[in-house]
This record gives structure tokens, sequence and C-alpha cells, in this order.
């Protein structure tokens, strides 16, 4: 069965009339989640995810789901990788993780050159609303980067997809999911809440550095731009379809909404 545009794939016709998905049920398991609500928006997230054909093209995706450190730090994708090491002051409660401005970030021990098999996705589902120079998630090589901040400042959102030039991309709001994207060796992309906003560039390359969220691995040698900002979600993985990206927002959305934080 084929769906359009904006349809979320049903629970009850990816999953066999019911029953916990295998991949949601290691997750909830490892981070010890507990309240009936918790686990089954987890499992309709990783139910829509492969519904629409995303889940295999993601390599960490991070619910934030559970309230504290430890369940806030594994990948939903595959609890045994890229589990996030915590430092500073991070604040982790029922509406995710959030920095402190100064000191707190997370390491996803990610890095795109080992792990990815094509050209880059990643983004995160802010639920503050405010203009700061901050990166929410990223990392920087010796000539190239990967980063995105929300609302970096007047100019808008900051975005960096494999390489070293930056775009922005006005918005008059850093509430919801905003992601950035490179489909091949020319073309990036922003999209905020599944909106596409197109631009080119014509050099790419992996940085090989760790990403980072709530601040910027500055070149495996120290951590700057700070966010303070509440973050709800965040991923990363290979190259997704202007589609992709929108079913990708659906599924967040609902899965936020389910938890009683969506913006």
């Amino acid at each position: 069965m084929m769906y359009g545009y904006g349809f979320r794939p049903n629970n009850r016709l990816f999953s066999g009339g019911g029953g916990t998905d295998a991949d949601a049920s290691s997750f909830i398991t490892a981070a010890s989640i507990t309240d009936g609500t918790q686990q089954d928006a987890i499992n309709q997230l990783v139910v829509d995810l492969k519904g629409y054909s995303i889940w295999s093209k993601l390599e960490a995706i991070y619910p934030y789901v559970g309230g504290n450190a430890t369940a806030h730090s594994y990948n939903l994708k595959d609890t045994s990788e890229f589990q996030i090491t915590w430092s500073g002051g991070v604040t982790h409660d029922a509406n995710g993780v959030t920095g402190n401005g100064t000191n707190g970030y997370g390491n996803t021990n990610f890095v795109d050159s080992t792990h990815l098999t094509d050209f880059i996705s990643f983004g995160v589902y802010s639920r503050t609303d405010s203009q700061s120079a901050v990166m929410d998630i990223g990392g920087t090589g010796a000539t190239t980067s990967n980063a995105l901040g929300c609302k970096f400042s007047s100019t808008g959102v900051y975005a960096v997809v494999m390489d070293g030039g930056t775009q922005r991309k006005v918005t008059a709001t850093s509430l919801g999911l905003f992601t950035a994207n490179r489909s091949d060796a020319s073309n990036r992309a922003i999209y905020i809440n599944g909106a596409e906003y197109t631009y080119s560039n014509p050099s790419s390359i992996y940085t090989s550095r760790n990403m980072y969220v709530l601040a910027r691995n500055n070149n495996d040698s120290s951590v700057d731009f700070y966010s303070s900002r509440n973050l709800a979600f965040a991923f990363i993985g290979n190259s997704l379809t202007t589609t992709e990206q929108a079913d990708l927002y659906t599924a967040v959305q609902a899965y936020q909404t389910t938890l009683s934080r969506n913006v």
C-alpha cells in the first residue's frame, strides 16, 4: 500500500495488528522506560519510521524520553552504538534535554566518515523559541563542518553540511524540527518542519569528527557555541529525500504530540 505526502502510517497496518516492535522493545528495555504512554510513543515512532522507509537510512536516533541522563543517552536505532556521553550542565526531564549555554553538551560518538554510506542528514527538535548564536548539533573538522543552529541570528537558521560554507534561512521561530541535508556533491538543503529550502555549494567532504548535541565539537580540540535550548529529539543519518524529510517531520511531530510536548 502506498501513502501520499503527509499521511502517517498506521501502527495496525505495519505491526500486524498490535504488539511492540522488536527494535522499540530493545530500546524500552535498555532505557528502562516503564511509563505506558512513553512505551506506546516509542513503538509508534519506530513503526512510523519503518513504514516511511526512513528507518534504514538513519544511524543515530535520540528520542530523549525517560527523563534522566541514562535514558536520554541511548540510540533508538541500536542501543549498542552511539550512546551519548553527557558533560557539563545538561538538564534531563520529561521534555528532553536542555543545555545551560556555558558548558553542557552531549558527545554522540558518531563519526560521519566512519559510519555513513551516503551524504549526511541530521537535525534536532527544538522546544525553545530563541535567537542565539549557538549550535544545537554539530562537529567541525580541519576544513569542513556539519553544524546546525535553529535560529543563530536575525538572518535565521545556520547550517553547514559537509563543507566550509554556511547558509542561512530566515525564520520567525526556533520551534520544531530543524534538519540539514546533503543530497549530492553540489546540493544542500535546510528543512524546517518538513518544508524545504535548497541551496548549493561546489565542494563536500566528511568531517571525520564526532557530532555533539547542544554544542559544536571544534576539531576535537575544544567545544564551543553551547546551546541552552530544550531539545526533544535528535538524529544523524544518511541523506533523505524531500518527501522523506516531510515524512520524518510527520512521524516526529506525532511522537511529540503523544508525549504532550509538541510545539
